[in-house]
């Protein structure tokens, strides 16, 4: 596993973790070669500077499902812009990668020839974003609930969705949601998925957190 993309780029200086979920300091081991972490480990990481703790602690719990995982930072933005949109709980949960002109993303090389099982996490956040008559360029009324959905797209965004996953269950929540999985048809060979939301309006902008592809 490699950490720089999820502690390193978030402020200067060296990483520092633990891997059986206390708290690391400059006193623990140093990462500067990619991990391999085995199931049941409690990684913690974070950047310092001398002595000095220089960023929030990341952590991570890996299990069977770990592996699988990739969250919006591992994702291609589907557009060309791109924000970094802090969560109400921002001591503990990351930060999301999204264009919020566009908030779709690409997940590369996926192979589908399995019919593999697909769960997702969203988030619903407050549209409260000052960008005037910009905000009509954003696609929205497209949604074929009240709440919208999550559309999956093989090889393109226009193709026809080969999984739509209703948003109900994630409306009223504050923080992230585990939609229900739901198998992908199986199609020859590996297709990148393109992951967009069909939302009915602006507020609430929905985020995706992370999704798991696999058995």
């Amino acid at each position: 596993m490699t950490l720089s993309t999820q502690a390193q780029d978030a402020a200067p200086g060296e990483i520092h973790y633990t891997l059986d979920g206390t708290e690391p300091s400059s006193g623990s081991p140093r990462y500067d070669t990619p991990l391999r972490v085995a199931p049941g480990a409690q990684l913690r990481a974070a950047s310092f500077l001398g002595s000095a703790q220089a960023s929030r602690t990341w952590a991570m719990h890996f299990d069977a499902h770990t592996g699988l995982r990739r969250d919006s930072h591992d994702l291609q933005l589907c557009g060309e812009n791109i924000g970094l949109l802090l969560l109400p709980d921002a001591a503990v949960r990351s930060p999301l990668a999204i264009d919020i002109m566009n908030p779709c993303w690409i997940d590369r090389g996926i192979d589908l020839s399995g019919g593999p099982r697909m769960v997702a996490a969203v988030v619903p956040l407050p549209f409260n974003f000052e960008i005037g008559a910009d905000a009509a360029k954003i696609r929205i009324g497209d949604a074929g609930t009240a709440m919208g959905e999550l559309e999956v797209h093989a090889d393109g965004c226009a193709t026809p969705p080969l999984a739509v996953l209703p948003l109900a269950p994630a409306a009223h929540a504050v923080d992230g949601t585990t939609l229900p999985a739901q198998r992908l048809p199986a199609l020859p060979g590996r297709h990148d998925l393109c992951l967009r939301f069909a939302r009915p309006r602006l507020d609430p902008l929905w985020a995706l957190d992370w999704i798991e592809i696999g058995e």
